[in-house]
């Protein structure tokens, strides 16, 4: 074999084992994320079948019962599912954008794998894109996001369990915690591995949230009345405020 053949050889060779290597690195990534993901619901899922037989409510997200979790679940799945389409399967934004990307950055494999980070790409980050600055401050979104809805759930899950109205930890702050981490962890995808099709459905979904915790507030009202009308003066819905409030509200329903 020729010394040339050798060297096609070679680098044949280190294509396969970097193709490898990044597989494994993406394989990694969606457990990182799906994980995380599986437990929160499943958790959720099953306090909330303990407080429906109990007939107190409990799966929605709020003060309130209702079908909070099958319409957070549903359309967060399919936020996921359009996301990881294209992170693991076809490109649809790369392919659609592929004429102005490849001339305003002629020098980026735009078929690379790691090039679906685009705010990396496009702002000239040369080193790992998972190490970007973009990427991490995903991290702390998705992250963030995550800690918010499993510590909101568990102060949701002990005041339906002794019937009274959720004031305490995020709850203090915020009347919607759980549809606010939701956001977050939609937020940070976006800056990670923004979509055509993810920036469109995210403000479809924010206003769907933001329709369903209203739907609640209805029903957590006509529940706890004059109770909860004071916590809802004194916390704001969405936009977290920085001092505890509203836990001297949370006396119990009668």
């Amino acid at each position: 074999m020729t010394r040339q053949a050798l060297s096609g050889v070679a680098r044949d060779a280190d294509g396969v084992a970097a193709c490898r290597a990044q597989r494994e690195q993406c394989n990694l990534h969606r457990a990182a994320v799906l994980v995380p993901i599986a437990v929160v619901f499943r958790k959720k899922a099953g306090r909330g079948k303990i407080l429906v037989r109990r007939g107190e409510g409990g799966d929605s997200f709020g003060n309130s019962a209702g079908p909070g979790l099958i319409a957070v679940f549903g359309a967060f799945s399919a936020f996921v599912l359009a996301l990881f389409t294209e992170m693991y399967g076809f490109p649809l934004t790369i392919f659609l954008l592929s004429g102005w990307l490849q001339s305003t950055w002629p020098d980026i494999d735009w078929l690379a794998h790691d090039s679906g980070h685009l705010p990396e790409m496009m702002f000239g980050w040369q080193s790992n894109p998972h190490f970007g600055p973009f990427h991490l401050l995903s991290f702390a979104l998705i992250g963030g996001g995550f800690w918010l809805i499993s510590v909101a759930w568990h102060h949701l899950w002990n005041a339906q369990r002794q019937g009274r109205l959720a004031v305490t930890g995020p709850y203090a702050r915020v009347r919607h915690p759980q549809y606010v981490g939701f956001i977050l962890i939609m937020l940070g995808f976006l800056v990670q591995w923004p979509t055509i099709l993810t920036l469109a459905m995210f403000p479809v979904l924010v206003w769907m949230y933001v329709r369903l915790a209203h739907s609640e507030e209805a029903d957590t009202r006509a529940r706890f009345g004059q109770v909860y009308e004071r916590y809802a003066r004194s916390v704001p819905a969405f936009l977290p405020r920085l001092t505890e409030a509203g836990a001297k509200e949370g006396s119990r329903e009668t």
